[in-house]
């Protein structure tokens, strides 16, 4: 190799996972995966909204890298990358010390765009700088679809009671037909969450608490459940390799 360690960050490959670490098992080359994720509630972009079903499209993908135990991967939350940057830095560190020390103020891109007003902003800029200059929100939304609060309960988005809004749905009798917009969020906060109704605003309507719309501080933030996400694919793989003994650690 060129380098002693090559990087690609190419999105599609995220497909193409097995063909990746086949190919890299063939040549003898190590491979490890770092799959960043995205949660809906800190998707606030209003020039470019959050799009559920190309997400759960996607989301299909990454489920399939995380469910798969014979590879090496880190999964790193957009969330925590911005509220909790220099825990997540570490992370990725101690997952591939190969990398050195990491230096989120600083940019390994040894170019810089022309567009520096781009909506994604410069791809030169630190990661660090960005959320500094745009700091990350959270807003929630309780009206997007069962099947992705089944898709972050199930890849270790838990603490803000997605599994629970799940398996709600999915008891017999839940109908949100004949109830407009208000009476259902109503609904699910007096059912599901009461810790998360929302507080009278200045204005005599409702107005967003801190947990709903927050800016990307590193105080009161969600906490981590990557970290209980990893613990049960470790322990799926300790079960396997009881299972097969010739199979390598």
């Amino acid at each position: 190799m060129s380098k002693p360690v090559l990087m690609d960050k190419t999105p599609n490959l995220i497909a193409r996972h097995r063909v990746v670490a086949d190919a890299a098992k063939k040549l003898g080359v190590p491979v490890k995966f770092v799959l960043l994720s995205r949660h809906p509630f800190s998707w606030t972009s209003r020039a470019h909204p959050f799009d559920e079903e190309r997400w759960l499209k996607l989301m299909k993908f990454n489920r399939a890298v995380l469910d798969d135990d014979t590879i090496d991967v880190l999964h790193v939350r957009y969330e925590d990358l911005a509220w909790r940057m220099r825990e997540t830095v570490a992370s990725v560190e101690a997952f591939a010390p190969e990398l050195g020390a990491l230096d989120p103020w600083r940019s390994a891109l040894a170019f810089e765009e022309r567009d520096h007003n781009s909506i994604q902003g410069s791809r030169a800029m630190p990661v660090a700088e960005y959320f500094k200059e745009n700091p990350l929100e959270w807003k929630q939304n309780w009206t997007l679809s069962a099947e992705t609060f089944q898709t972050l309960c199930a890849v270790g988005y838990t603490e803000h009671g997605e599994c629970e809004e799940w398996r709600r749905r999915a008891l017999p009798g839940f109908e949100t037909a004949d109830a407009s917009d208000s009476e259902e969020e109503v609904a699910l906060e007096e059912i599901s969450f009461p810790e998360m109704r929302r507080a009278s605003g200045a204005a005599g309507g409702e107005g967003p608490t801190q947990r709903e719309t927050r800016p990307g501080t590193a105080t009161d933030t969600p906490p981590n459940a990557a970290d209980t996400a990893r613990a049960a694919r470790a322990a799926r793989r300790r079960k396997n390799r009881h299972a097969n003994p010739k199979s390598p650690p």
